[in-house]
């Protein structure tokens, strides 16, 4: 990771790693209230997906945040449910390596009830 970030100005290195992070929590926030839940299933490398676990547990507090990644990832005991998908110059440098089954997730979305779509994440409520 020092080699990714070697050379660069702070601003790029927040850019690097925050940019959709803090986009995509501003948005979860509008949707998910300050005492919710929420499960994020992250198209994220493996490196970011611990990251992103830490970041939008921080950005969304005191919301309840999990962040899986994987499309068959249970969501029980939380009321909504966040599909985000990490940018590409993320996921060039840490490709996603776990179980992504596109289709899966879409028949598993298709019965909750959408309450926010937006180029950074998908926001769900759960039954």
């Amino acid at each position: 990771m020092r080699v990714e970030l070697a050379g660069k100005s702070v601003s790029e290195r927040t850019a690097y790693f925050d940019n959709p992070a803090f986009q995509a929590a501003e948005e979860i926030a509008q949707a998910v209230p300050a005492d919710g839940c929420v499960v994020i299933l992250a198209y994220a490398g493996p490196d970011a997906a611990q990251y992103y676990q830490a970041r939008f547990r921080y950005l969304l507090y005191p919301r309840d945040v999990r962040v899986l990644a994987g499309t068959s990832a249970s969501v029980e005991g939380c009321g909504h449910l966040a599909v985000f998908y990490d940018s590409p110059e993320h996921l060039s440098q840490s490709p996603f390596s776990g179980t992504w089954d596109a289709r899966a997730l879409r028949e598993r979305l298709q019965s909750l009830r959408r309450l926010l779509v937006t180029d950074t994440v998908d926001i769900y409520a759960l039954p």
